[in-house]
């Protein structure tokens, strides 16, 4: 296995730029053209001189980010015949010349280097319509000099094998069969070679890892720091690249730079809210506020806002976080070297988070892992429904256990519990190795459960924390509290190799370096290192793994091909689930081991959203690639129920359109945020231009491309400076932002899936067409106001400039573009997105029936035994069920897109309500509910055209949980009974809109969100900085009180597992420091 490329292609062209930054938190996770596919758009104007004249300055403010601009007029300079041209070059192919430069004018001390711009000249556009145009974005005539960087070092290579002493092991496992990973564009020209095997081998061959020197075949670099895991990287290069230094490795790590210049390196996920206060401090201990920080905001971005809806799963942490973190690590270090010399100091805060908390009660037995599934056995009786708690472990005042859970329903807690003091919990939960018993109660939301003796029976306490890391590293925490051992194997599977390997051991650097010495002992420096060395756990994982596969010849080039086109990653599978490493899961990953108990760990490439899609027409198979988003102006001539024609008179609405996904969304113009036109030379001043020229002097249709390629990699990360960089990563994210805040913003949408055919104006269609004539009625730059209402009535609409959607229902809408050539566009694209979304949706189905066939097949089961065995089924029974990482991919993860999730569920608000079928999108954690149906007040459901929004559910301070726990809300449950399947209370469905099944119970089809229903007043301190604090009252949630549960419901067990891991992931990236003040004993 060599290489042709340049050994040091990997290093840094980009070092200075910050690992935390926006393009490089993407690039962890996603490639640069996957990049450039989701985040391009096409904008369709003109902006109307009604909405600028009243956004004109906040719009132009807004994106140039300028604080010191004037209303003085600017002059601009460019071509008459700009309006009309089409500046799309780049958007549908690839483009020669990459725009590098700001959208709008911009004043000489916001740019970071000089340029110098060209006169834009005018174009031909193609006769269809949608052709691309010639490339009219300016460029710099000097590029400046680039300042040459010292000589990378070498990769480190593994040498050739000489022995074969070491315990890993790799074992090719019969039981461990998955279907291969689709293989993307740079694979399609893999010999057959790479494809491994489909069936199982007949027998079991071992191969020893060796200790003594490796094979020289790999190249892999390991590198530790900002996410806590180590990054596999080639030397080798991407066909489409040329020679020279990579422009996304760099930006991902600074080789050359200090560990401690690393934004991210001290960082802890932030669920992970606990303080300690050391044995030194805890009699003169000043009262202590746990830091309170934004977990996973957006990345300090140059020129970016300072508090995005962004938010990445990478945790960064304040100072004072850390040292908390660090004093907490160090008393628990502590702890293990009292109980060692008999040395405790009871009534010391161990760890403390705030939870959600449901108590149950049973005169019955429990075994040794019950959970969700043995619930249904017990007969148990409610204490207490869920209710919000501080759960603080101490070392325990009492004989009977060495520590303690204590439920606070306040925010102030003592740092010390006194023996002969009355306690403030209430409730306390001993921690007894003899008679506590600790389990995960639901393997998909991580909800826990502990059982200890109550009365003549059993107390049961069930734990949600906020997030799923959280939620098992309190549970591996705990286990250890209670005596449990951590497993001495870890098993991880490849599937695409179907082999499974054995690591012996890969905690015990961990546990037995001088580091972990030393932090016993109280060195913080040595504390520091023990904590980024298991935040670096998963990456060494991924990479002692690919050491092992690289031994073996047989898997060379399927080796070869994930070095050089995939991103390797982890991912713990159960039964048909996915659930990947990344983030403060990934940072924890020490900590959330004890998954393997029902989840198996496999090595797998990292999978995206697809960005194309096969459709069969007339027999012959046709792949298309996702076309760009569009958005602009309209005017709407229809109603949501098709009307065209009130009192005799067509009426219209102007509204401002884009697309996301399958879905054409719409908003009123004054909550609408055009992107910035192309840039424009002019003469240096920093006012806002006029109104007239921004309409006259912007491009009729342009591209927005955050990231524009050359040569398969980001553009502007490949010229420029560090300043130049940071520039353009800046502009990025707040074209993301904007794109969150206009699916934010929506009224309502228009399913693309639901639209038969995209035409012109047909007269006729509609019956207000005999009253209206043919001409120009309706002004298109006209100012609006703020309302829902209708904007006017007309008596005539322009032909050329209207075009129609026919609906599946037979309804039709009528929009009204400014001229025959935006017409033209607009019908071009949307008919394009028409047809790929509905390829790329029936493709996803399909997806979802192969996967369930292959199942049955796999485990000789038929469906309905599937419905059971995805519920109730244990890990040794599924063991050879596949999995797929299309459906759970990465692109929810990496934000690549604005959608999380999407689709039609059932909605009940409330417990003592029905069910209604909404439409529901999950947006940056925000849950949107539009209308899925009109209906009359008799029930009968009226044809409409689209979905008006209903409810935005705020995902902060929420938590969820899923499962036969939510018995409970759904109070009415389907109660049929079959006679052919006694207990068996839900009959076979099959929806008829796109033929899926299921026989799954109501409860393993539901999960439930709830929301703090009570407010109240907490002091709360800020830090200012300097070592300056001030104190001010904010409103939290209210404690030990009930809360709001809103249940949703799917249509089957596989959709519910997409929506309570998507949920839960939004969750965890909203999650801020606890509003929680530890105070010292009296």
């Amino acid at each position: 296995m060599t290489s042709s490329s340049d050994p040091n292609r990997d290093t840094a062209t980009l070092a200075e730029t910050p690992s935390s930054s926006f393009t490089a938190l993407k690039l962890q996770h996603a490639s640069p053209q996957h990049i450039h596919d989701t985040t391009r758009r096409c904008f369709i104007g003109p902006i109307p001189e009604g909405w600028l004249k009243s956004h004109r300055k906040s719009w132009y403010k807004q994106h140039l980010n300028l604080t010191n601009y004037s209303s003085r007029q600017a002059t601009f300079s460019a071509s008459p015949s700009l309006s009309q041209q089409r500046r799309i070059s780049g958007l549908d192919g690839p483009s020669t010349g990459a725009t590098l430069d700001h959208s709008f004018p911009q004043p000489d001390d916001v740019n970071s280097e000089d340029e110098d711009q060209q006169e834009i000249t005018s174009t031909a556009t193609k006769d269809n319509g949608t052709g691309d145009g010639q490339d009219e974005q300016s460029r710099s005539q000097a590029s400046p000099s680039k300042p040459q960087k010292p000589s990378p070092k070498p990769l480190p290579r593994f040498k050739k094998r000489t022995a074969s002493t070491a315990s890993d092991q790799i074992t090719d496992a019969r039981t461990f069969v998955t279907p291969p990973t689709k293989p993307r564009k740079q694979r399609q020209q893999a010999t057959g070679s790479l494809q491994p095997s489909r069936s199982p081998p007949a027998s079991f061959v071992t191969a020893v890892e060796s200790s003594g020197e490796p094979t020289a075949r790999l190249p892999v670099s390991v590198r530790k720091g900002e996410t806590g895991s180590a990054n596999i990287s080639s030397n080798k290069k991407r066909p489409s690249q040329k020679d020279g230094s990579s422009s996304t490795a760099s930006l991902l790590q600074n080789s050359e730079a200090p560990a401690t210049d690393s934004p991210t390196q001290e960082s802890r996920p932030k669920s992970d809210l606990f303080l300690a206060i050391p044995s030194d401090t805890r009699d003169t201990a000043p009262e202590v506020l746990v830091p309170q920080n934004e977990s996973g905001t957006g990345p300090q971005i140059s020129k970016a806002p300072t508090q995005g809806l962004i938010r990445f799963n990478v945790p960064e942490q304040t100072h004072n976080e850390l040292d908390a973190k660090i004093q907490l690590k160090q008393a628990d270090r502590r702890r293990l070297w009292r109980h060692r010399h008999g040395q405790g100091h009871p009534g010391e805060i161990v760890k403390v988070e705030k939870m959600l908390v449901k108590m149950d009660s049973t005169m019955q037995e429990l075994e040794a892992d019950f959970d969700e599934n043995d619930s249904q056995k017990i007969e148990t009786r409610a204490i207490e429904k869920w209710r919000e708690y501080v759960v603080v472990c101490r070392e325990s005042t009492d004989e009977g256990a060495d520590y303690s859970l204590q439920l606070y329903k306040t925010r102030v807690i003592p740092s010390v519990e006194q023996t002969k003091v009355e306690k403030r919990s209430a409730h306390e939960i001993p921690l007894n190795k003899k008679t506590t018993k600790i389990n995960l109660y639901s393997s998909l939301d991580k909800t826990l459960v502990i059982w200890v003796p109550w009365k003549q029976g059993r107390a049961i306490y069930i734990l949600r924390p906020r997030s799923g890391a959280s939620s098992v590293e309190w549970y591996t925490f705990l286990r250890g509290i209670l005596g449990r051992k951590r497993s001495p194997v870890l098993q991880v599977n490849v599937p695409d190799l179907s082999v499974s390997l054995q690591l012996h051991d890969p905690f015990g650097h961990l546990e037995s370096s001088e580091d972990a010495i030393e932090a016993c002992k109280g060195d913080r420096a040595a504390l520091e290192r023990t904590m980024e060395a298991e935040k670096a756990v998963a990456g060494d994982i991924v990479a002692r793994c690919m050491k092992m596969l690289d031994k073996d010849p047989e898997w060379s080039n399927i080796l070869d091909k994930w070095l050089q086109d995939e991103k390797m990653g982890l991912a713990w599978k159960r039964y048909d689930r996915l659930e990947w490493i990344h983030g403060a899961n990934e940072q924890k990953m020490y900590g959330t081991i004890a998954m393997q108990k029902s989840h198996e760990l496999e090595l797998r490439p990292k999978q995206h959203y697809p960005t194309s899609a096969k459709t069969s027409e007339k027999g012959t198979s046709e792949t298309l690639e996702e076309p760009a988003p569009i958005e602009g102006f309209l005017i709407r001539l229809t109603s949501q129920k098709g009307r065209s024609r009130r009192l005799g008179k067509m009426f219209f609405k102007r509204l401002y359109f884009t697309t996301h996904n399958q879905y054409l969304c719409y908003c009123l113009p004054a909550k609408a945020v055009p992107p910035p036109p192309p840039r424009m030379s002019y003469n240096g001043s920093s006012s806002v231009p006029s109104v007239s020229e921004i309409v006259e002097k912007t491009p009729l249709i342009y591209a927005v491309m955050p990231y524009p390629l050359e040569d398969g990699e980001i553009a502007w990360m490949r010229h420029g400076n560090n300043a130049t960089r940071q520039k353009h990563d800046g502009e990025a994210f707040r074209e993301a932002e904007r794109n969150i805040n206009s699916l934010l913003n929506a009224e309502g949408y228009i399913n693309l899936g639901h639209v038969v055919r995209v035409r012109n104006v047909v007269r006729g269609s509609a019956a207000a067409d005999a009253n209206t004539d043919r001409g120009e009625d309706v002004s298109f730059h006209q100012e609006v106001s703020d309302t829902h209402r209708d904007d006017g009535k007309t008596d005539s609409f322009d032909d050329d400039r209207t075009f129609e959607m026919l609906m599946a229902n037979g309804l039709v809408i009528r929009l009204q573009a400014y001229n025959q050539d935006t017409k033209n566009e607009w019908m071009s694209r949307l008919e394009k997105l028409v047809n790929y979304w509905k390829a790329r949706l029936t493709g996803d189905l399909d997806q979802f029936k192969s996967i369930r066939r292959a199942n049955l097949k796999n485990l000789d089961i038929d469906e309905e035994a599937e419905s059971y065995l995805g519920q109730f089924g244990r890990k040794w029974e599924v063991t050879r069920s596949v999995a797929s990482p299309q459906l759970f991919n990465m692109c929810g993860i990496s934000c690549c897109r604005t959608i999380t999730l999407s689709g039609f569920l059932y909605h009940k608000p409330r417990r003592h309500t029905t069910f209604i079928r909404c439409g529901v999108i999950l947006c940056h954690g925000q849950l949107l509910i539009f209308h899925s149906t009109l209906r009359k007040r008799s029930g009968k459901e009226v044809p409409h055209i689209q979905h008006e929004r209903s409810n935005v559910i705020d995902l902060k301070d929420c938590y969820i949980y899923s499962g036969l726990v939510t018995e409970g809300d759904l109070l009415y449950q389907n109660q049929t009974f079959d006679s052919n399947h006694p207990g068996h209370h839900a009959l076979p469905r099959i929806y008829r809109n796109d033929g899926w099944t299921s026989t799954d119970e109501d409860t393993m089809t539901c999960f439930v969100i709830w929301q703090a229903r009570k407010r109240s007043l907490f002091k709360a301190r800020e830090d200012r900085g300097e070592g300056k604090t001030r104190q001010r009252l904010r409103y939290v949630s209210q404690l030990g009180v009930p809360g709001r549960s809103i249940v949703f419901k799917t249509r089957s067990r596989a959709e519910r597992d997409h929506w309570v891991l998507s949920v839960g992931m939004e969750i965890e990236r909203l999650q801020q420091g606890e509003e929680i003040r530890v105070v010292p004993k009296k």
